[in-house]
């Protein structure tokens, strides 16, 4: 994309999200005005802020399209209202803290919540959300003998799987580094790993020549000495605070179909199978597991305290 659309394509951005504010701002009451990179994220935050802020008035949601909308609501939106407490911002950390002046500068503003992992999406893959899914979803037992067990392999699973991811992050990061943009909403993750019989993750072969196709990139074979590194540097840090929330989320749903395939496949009749009524995917992700989402302390804390001032 040229510079001169590039800029155009963000004008439009920023006017749709200004005529959305517009649309519902009032100056003359209590009301808060969250803003979101996307439906996604409303999705989830928006039905806690208004039950914690209660009667005071209402929290009305606005989505920017991205990280990027959010940063351009707030020095612009933000500039135009009297009473800024009122207005607050919600974004992913992504990796931006690993790139550091090449990462996107969130403003030092209590205003501002940004997610202690990678992406909202990290929080929903869990043991506890596994157990939410057995017991509300599949309608199973929480007596079940079997639910302790997966709850165990879910997670040897996804230690799995974050080996895998890590090497893909490091190459993203590399990249990101130097200024190469990726889109890595084209990268599909069967294509990255496969799942064993016992639902285990297994890296796939050739997974460079996909990543630099799939994104327009090129990788040199001397990119490979700093990718090592920044993969050996990421081992010091949690994994869900730089492995991509929506790689973990589709690994997650993958890894479910595949269990749950499983227990219809061996069912016997002392153990009782699943009952899927909806298919699980990534689109209705959000809007399924939503309800089992659980709030770290940080979001507690950031609400309290914004609406505690207005």
């Amino acid at each position: 994309m040229d510079q001169a659309k590039y800029l155009r394509d963000q004008r439009s951005r920023y006017t749709a999200v200004w005529q959305q504010f517009i649309l519902v701002y009032d100056p003359g009451t209590k009301d808060v005005y969250a803003f979101f990179e996307g439906r996604d994220d409303k999705c989830i935050y928006l039905p806690e802020l208004r039950g914690l802020y209660g009667k005071r008035g209402k929290v009305l949601g606005i989505v920017c399209d991205g990280k990027d909308g959010v940063l351009q609501a707030y020095y612009k939106i933000r500039s135009t209202v009297k009473n800024k407490r009122r207005i607050i911002f919600f974004v992913d950390k992504d990796v931006d803290d690993i790139l550091g002046k090449k990462g996107k500068k969130i403003p030092k503003n209590k205003s501002f919540y940004v997610t202690e992992y990678y992406s909202i999406e990290n929080y929903l893959v869990t043991d506890k959300i596994l157990e939410d899914i057995w017991l509300y979803i599949w309608g199973l037992e929480e007596s079940d003998r079997r639910l302790p067990i997966l709850k165990t392999n879910l997670n040897l699973a996804l230690r799995n799987f974050w080996i895998v991811a890590r090497p893909v992050m490091a190459w993203v990061i590399y990249h990101r580094l130097n200024s190469n943009k990726l889109n890595l909403n084209n990268i599909k993750l069967d294509k990255i790993i496969s799942l064993d019989s016992g639902c285990v993750p297994q890296r796939k072969h050739n997974l460079v020549n996909y990543l630099d196709r799939t994104c327009q990139a090129t990788t040199t074979r001397g990119a490979w000495r700093t990718i090592r590194k920044v993969s050996r540097d990421l081992k010091a840090q949690a994994p869900k605070t730089y492995v991509r929330g929506k790689f973990e989320l589709m690994f997650f749903i993958r890894w479910l179909n595949c269990i749950s395939y499983g227990l219809n496949q061996h069912s016997v009749a002392s153990a009782p199978t699943p009952k899927i009524r909806t298919q699980l995917n990534i689109s209705n992700a959000f809007e399924i597991l939503g309800r089992y989402f659980e709030f770290p302390v940080s979001f507690n804390n950031f609400a309290k305290y914004n609406f505690d001032r207005i």
